[in-house]
């Protein structure tokens, strides 16, 4: 018999680190906070917005494009 968590199929072994501004980092707890999720959990909805690929809501994130 083991003893621990299950293994999951698809398990998170990878990190990210990002730099936020102090008001980023609150928006992003307080988002989370006020929809119930792990400030993880909005960051990964929030990306998935995004790629459905709503041109009119997010025509403002070309300052953010990656310049590589």
């Amino acid at each position: 018999m083991t003893i621990g968590r299950p293994k999951l199929k698809n398990p998170r072994q990878k990190t990210l680190n990002i730099r936020l501004s102090d008001d980023e980092l609150k928006k992003i707890s307080r988002v989370a906070k006020q929809k119930n999720l792990t400030k993880t959990a909005a960051v990964l909805k929030g990306i998935d917005l995004l790629e459905l690929d709503k041109p009119k809501k997010f025509k403002n994130l070309s300052a953010f494009k990656n310049s590589d």
